[in-house]
């Protein structure tokens, strides 16, 4: 042998020892024995110790692990080798295995996966996934090992998993399904999942769940979990929230479920209660539902769509308070006579409830069943309801009712009754449904000018609880007032009479004609009076007008308030007191040809308290602050003018009987002069009201199909040693000084994958390799300056922390869509950022960026476009050494979603959205302590427009000094179809508490908005912790900006000064507040407005507590203790001290936090309720900016007769301030 062919052949044997041929790395090769039988931990320990060693592979065979050990090298596994663990024994991975999708592990022992790993296969554990193997044992054993490091998600297949018994999940690993994965029930099982206490991890994607006669899934004292569901059929609970007194497990707090639909089940989302949960020791709060259908269910047993269930006493219900359901459509069970679409034993509390339609019920099914107490709720019928298919009982703060009502038509007239008890004969013995209709009243005796008669009504919302009314009538030319007005309304099934549904409205006539009483009532067109209409609007606790904030660029105003105020804005522009009417000089003859007066019903509703029952309104809430305090009730100095009086149980301290009289003795009225036949201001009735779109933003947060898409594994391409594929053997040198660029490309075109060795390879030259690569620790890519290395398959090598594999000056780019770790391109000693933002980078088309790991940000992460995100458990963003930047997006269209659990501690910003971002879903678990934490901004960047951008679901906000924030260079930079969701803002400014904060502000110059939203869940500074100067919306702008539109949809409380609700200067702001109790009128508003502002709040006054109107314009130190009125709708006392001259004007006078919102007059209006009236009513209103929050109202003595001041006589009025 020649000696240069003795150096070529130990160069040779030296290329193949490096090349780490099979014989190097395989289990086999280095002694294992794969018998099952022989402990071959040794073997592996000792792979796993060798630096020349960076992958193990694991030939067929059974690996009897009976010493525990930790295995750090990746795992390469073929078909048909698996791990054998003897009992008592743990076998640690510390960075991700690749083997198919059939067992891996077997054996008593346990696996733990570590925080290298990144996900996990039932099928490992040996599930079969056929629909009739019991495959819960390999599931629960999948997710224990996932549990452990926390960063590994649980990956369902597309294949029917059998579940013979109950599978628990705890709250430390993610869940992730493709769309074809379904869990069944088979054998004895009966409950499917359940989810045990403790915040949960964000963000879930579970399996289909079918035949779980308990309950599909269960969330036992589970907070802040965000799960998607796919479809739950024939369950018995399809979702299940439950508590029980005890630690933690006792709430149930700020969940996210979505689902697509649940079919045949016995309740499709319910709450349970244990029995010994009384009051504040089980709370169920804040917890979101979003679905689009909920369809069947059993025949012949109580069934639900919603159900609350509680064994114990009424009195003492949990706190199940501040949750929202938002359900597409609810087709109820065809022939089931005892279905309730929402069901409450005994009661509800504060719940939302938006559903955009309900399906045909049977008879004797209901909507509501049980009592509901403080709701809101936005239905829409899909098929007319049956007699008693309401069904409502209990005092809600809004019913809104839209689609096939009774009557179908709101263009439909029918005719009220002259006498009580005549349901029969009222529109054809059916009770009205709908809060939208009009009405024909025909007098059964000749109805003079100034006087008044009662007609009768019959709707199903007339339960006791219905309170006061809303009138409106066409004006007439001649004095500007309306023809005819409400004096008083009566729920008469809360009365001795108890008629059911009946509602008694007693109107006076103002038109100044005698309206006769023959004939079916036409009113005669040779005198040119036109037919009349009349509104009658019950209010609720929202307040009558109540705007729903809608989504999707849907215009935000009711058409129903708006046409309610165009009718009134002729009285109300009128500054100067009308003239009185005069008598006619004849009397109208009624024809057989029409309605004598057509009337309006819009927006039945409930009120807060009960009339002047007794008013239950313990606010079960998040924070359990103390009751609301009355706001100056009835006290005995100043009843000393008032009529005689009875002990009222509730609210208030007194209230004057409401049937009280006229004097026998009152005073005739002079005789009027003869005025010519009157003539009216023409006005249609007002559309139906639109339902809330319940599947709006929310629909948009689900994760799209496929988010995290399983990887193909290396058994699909190419089975066997990977050591033949090595590069080494096309000429690969590994040596981080020699260009392998040429070898790898020659790899990639002779086998199915490029196998890298223990090395390092230089790329000199820009390539681009089309086929996967496999690489396991200490491995890496060195890629020359000013080259590119281009890759358009999966990379198959696990994100180790301190070893990247990725490593030089050059640029990686992958130019399909593939997954990507973040670890893979942080090179010694660089920051956490450097490797998110080069991963971001390296994308050229949409590739997923997958974080199992807490990353530490010293500069700010740049997301672009082309990158989607998903962080499983642990997979936070976190500052650095207080650094003041967290996530940014640059400008561009995004098709993919950001979902990380959190991001947090930025002294600046969490996370800023930049002008030209469109299309972005972020979804992000907590925001928190962050100086701004989501920043919309257009000051920096174009094009000026930010546009289409969702928020999807953020569970908790806290302690950020403001959560939201807009912020603009100029008033043409725009904010279009932007939409925030929050579920619940906490501790705002906690960690600056000397300084401003916000829940939403507003900064710079005031941009432009376009249908853009922020709604808050829930919003509470909790200040009982430290005070802050925390406002729920702050203008910090250089000027009022406009458009705002802001709603809080369950729960806002805990505010105390210096902070308000809503703090600076605002044009056309849309707010809905619903307000807890507990705070002063002083955190109201600090704030300046304009004619369009529509701010509405959760609750109304209590008819148990009543506030003396001023009968001058005096300061507010001598109005109800010093203290302006706080509800959209307050009851106010006028007593009847001398003598009052029909036609005759007084003015009175009150104070309104909503006064001082730049509302106008225009926006003002009374409501009559069941307290005797003498025929006063209201025909003007002047909001006074000096001083401020006053308000004057023009009270006229419609009647006919003198009102005495000797008779002792009180009015009673309900003053709405503003819509």
């Amino acid at each position: 042998m020649s000696l240069q062919r003795g150096v070529l052949l130990l160069l040779a044997l030296s290329a193949c020892v490096a090349a780490q041929s099979c014989s190097d790395i395989s289990a086999i090769s280095n002694g294992a024995k794969a018998d099952g039988k022989t402990n071959d931990a040794a073997v592996f320990a000792a792979m796993n110790s060798k630096s020349s060693i960076g992958l193990i592979y694991m030939p067929k065979g059974t690996y009897l692990i009976g010493t525990s050990i930790t295995i750090s090298k990746p795992i390469l596994a073929d078909y048909g080798a698996i791990f054998k663990l003897s009992s008592g024994v743990t076998l640690s991975i510390s960075n991700q295995p690749e083997h198919s999708i059939d067992t891996f592990f077997s054996g008593s022992g346990r696996v733990d996966f570590l925080a290298g790993t990144v996900r996990a296969f039932p099928e490992w554990w040996g599930a079969v996934g056929d629909g009739t193997t019991d495959d819960a044992a390999a599931i629960q054993a999948a997710y224990r090992a996932v549990s452990v490091g926390q960063s590994a998600m649980l990956y369902f297949s597309s294949k029917t998993y059998a579940i013979g018994s109950e599978l628990v999940f705890g709250i430390t690993a993610t869940i992730m399904s493709e769309t074809g994965a379904r869990l069944k029930a088979v054998g004895a099982a009966t409950r499917g999942v359940r989810f045990t206490e403790g915040g949960a991890t964000f963000k879930m994607v579970l399996p289909h769940l079918t035949g779980f006669s308990s309950y599909c899934l269960n969330l036992a004292g589970t907070d802040l979990a965000a799960l998607q569901l796919q479809t739950l059929s024939n369950c018995g609970d399809a979702i299940r929230l439950t508590v029980t007194p005890g630690s933690d497990i006792n709430n149930c707090l700020d969940n996210t479920i979505w689902f697509t639909s649940i079919t045949n089940s016995l309740v499709g989302i319910a709450f349970r209660a244990a029995s010994s949960c009384a009051g504040p020791s089980c709370v169920i709060q804040g917890n979101q539902f979003i679905g689009n259908t909920i369809s069947g269910g059993p025949a012949s047993i109580p069934v639900s769509a919603i159900g609350m269930f509680y064994g114990g006493s009424s009195s003492s219900t949990p706190a199940w308070d501040s949750n929202q359901w938002n359900i597409g459509t609810i087709s109820p069970q065809a022939s089931n006579t005892r279905y309730a679409v929402v069901r409450a034993e005994p009661l509800s509390n504060r719940a939302v409830v938006r559903i955009g339609s309900i399906g045909a019920l049977a008879n004797g099914a209901s909507i509501f069943a049980g009592e509901h107490n403080i709701g809101q709720y936005t239905l829409g019928l899909a098929s007319a309801l049956k007699e008693g298919g309401l069904g409502l009982v209990g005092q809600l703060n809004l019913l809104e009712l839209s689609g096939q009502l009774t009557p179908a038509s709101t263009s439909t007239v029918i005719r009220a009754m002259t006498s009580s008890n005549t349901k029969a004969k009222f529109n054809g013995g059916k009770a009205l449904v709908g809060n939208f209709f009009s009405l024909k009243a025909i007098p059964a005796t000749d109805w003079a000018t100034g006087t008044t008669q009662t007609f009768y009504i019959y709707h199903q919302l007339a339960t006791k609880y219905l309170y006061q009314v809303k009138c409106s009538a066409p004006v007439l030319k001649a004095t500007g007032l309306p023809a005819l007005s409400c004096t008083q309304v009566q729920d008469n099934s809360a009365t001795g009479t108890n008629v059911k549904y009946e509602v008694a409205l007693t109107l006076i006539n103002m038109s100044g004609a005698t309206v006769k009483a023959s004939g079916p009532g036409h009113l005669n067109s040779s005198m040119g009076l036109r037919a009349l209409s009349l509104y009658l609007l019950a209010t609720a606790g929202l307040v009558a007008g109540y705007i729903p904030l809608q989504q999707d660029g849907i215009a935000s105003a009711n058409p129903t308030r708006e046409a309610y105020l165009a009718d009134l804005a002729a009285i109300r522009a009128s500054t100067s007191p009308p003239s009185p009417p005069r008598a006619p000089s004849s009397s109208i003859n009624d024809t057989d040809t029409g309605p004598v007066l057509s009337y309006t019903m819009n927006q039945i509703s409930r009120i807060v308290a009960v009339d002047i029952l007794q008013a239950t309104m313990s606010d079960t809430l998040r924070a359990l602050e103390s009751m609301p305090k009355a706001t100056a009730g009835v006290t005995a100095a100043s009843m000393e003018d008032a009529a005689p009086s009875q002990s009222i149980s509730g609210e208030g301290l007194s209230m004057p009987d409401e049937t009280l009289a006229p004097s026998s003795a009152a005073a005739s009225p002079p005789q009027p002069r003869s005025p010519p036949p009157p003539e009216y201001v023409a006005a249609s009735p007002p559309p139906p009201p639109t339902t809330y779109t319940p599947l709006g933003r929310a629909t948009l947060s689900q994760l799209p199909a496929g988010l995290v898409p399983r990887v193909k594994t290396l058994a699909g391409v190419g089975k066997g040693c990977p050591g033949t594929r090595s590069a080494r053997i096309y000429g690969a040198r590994g040596d981080g000084t020699t260009d392998d660029s040429a070898a790898l490309l020659a790899t990639a075109a002779a086998q199915s994958y490029v196998y890298l060795p223990v090395g390092t390879y230089l790329v000199a030259k820009s390539i681009t390799l089309t086929k996967p690569i496999l690489a396991g620790s200490g491995t890496s890519i060195k890629v020359g300056p000013g080259v590119t290395l281009t890759l358009t398959a999966q990379v198959y090598r696990a994100p180790i922390v301190g070893d990247p594999f990725f490593t030089g000056a050059g640029a990686v780019k992958f130019a399909a869509k593939r997954q990507i770790y973040p670890d893979w391109f942080i090179q010694g000693g660089e920051s956490d950022w450097v490797g998110l933002q080069r991963a971001g980078d390296s994308c050229t088309t949409t590739c997923t960026l997958l974080l199992h790991r807490i990353f530490y940000l010293s500069r700010q992460w740049y997301v672009n476009y082309q990158n989607e995100v998903f962080g499983t458990r642990l997979s936070m963003i976190i500052a650095l050494n207080n650094y003041g930047r967290g996530v940014m997006f640059r400008p561009g269209e995004y098709t993919r979603p950001f979902v990380v659990p959190s991001v947090r501690h930025f002294t600046g910003f969490c996370v800023k959205v930049q002008g030209g971002v469109r299309g972005l879903n972020l979804q992000i678990s907590t925001v928190s302590y962050c100086q701004e934490g989501i920043s919309f901004d257009t000051t920096t960047t174009t094009p000026k427009t930010i546009s289409n951008v969702v928020v999807g679901h953020v569970a908790a906000a806290q302690s950020n000094q403001h959560s939201v924030t807009f912020r603009a260079a100029s008033s043409s930079d725009t904010f279009s179809n932007v939409n925030v969701n929050i579920n619940f803002v906490l501790t705002s400014g906690l960690t600056y508490p000397s300084l401003t904060a916000s829940g939403l502000g507003f900064f710079g110059v005031p941009g432009t908005l376009s249908s853009t939203t922020v709604t808050f869940q829930a919003y509470d500074p909790a200040q009982f912790l430290t005070v802050t100067q925390a406002s729920t919306v702050n203008n910090y702008a250089s000027a009022a900006v406009q458009g705002v539109r802001f709603s809080v949809d369950t729960w806002l409380g805990g505010l105390v000064t210096p902070g308000n609700m809503i703090t600076g200067a605002y044009r056309g702001l849309n707010a809905m507040l619903n307000v807890a109790g507990g705070m002063a009128p002083e955190v109201f508003f600090s704030m300046t407005g304009d004619a369009a502002t529509s701010i509405s709040i959760g609750t109304v006054g209590s008819a148990g507590v009543v506030s003396n109107f001023l009968t001058s314009p005096t300061s507010l130190s001598t109005f109800n203790n010093g203290e302006a009125l706080i509800q959209k709708l307050d009851w106010l006392r006028f007593p009847i001290t001398s003598s009052w001259a029909p036609g005759a004007i007084r003015t009175v006078y009150y104070y309104s936090e909503f006064a001082g919102t730049g509302i106008t007059g225009a926006k003002l209006s009374c409501e009559y309720g069941r307290w005797y009236n003498p025929g006063i009513v209201c025909v003007g209103f002047s909001v006074k900016s000096n001083p401020k929050m006053m308000v004057a109202v023009q009270l006229r003595n419609a009647g006919a007769t003198t009102i005495p001041g000797t008779a002792g006589i009180v009015f009673f009025v309900g003053v709405q301030t503003g819509p």
